[in-house]
């Protein structure tokens, strides 16, 4: 198992890298957050989880397609 510690400051900065990572509806989902860290959270977990998995599958992170519910979860 792995755990990793971001910290928000340093989130803040890599904002945009994060948002490279995101399809378009991620992208118009994070900026409806209300509070910045939260949008920071969305888009650290999903930019993560795309490379992630897109290394495990060697494929590129953006080709990975995540499936959302009724609830946008």
């Amino acid at each position: 198992a792995h755990v990793w510690v971001r910290s928000i400051r340093a989130l803040r900065e890599q904002r945009d890298a994060l948002a490279a990572f995101l399809t378009p509806a991620e992208r118009d989902r994070m900026v409806r957050f209300h509070r910045e860290e939260d949008a920071l959270r969305f888009a650290l977990g999903r930019s993560t989880l795309r490379r992630v998995v897109g290394a495990w599958r060697n494929v590129a992170p953006l080709s990975i397609v995540f499936d959302v519910g009724e609830y946008g979860k």
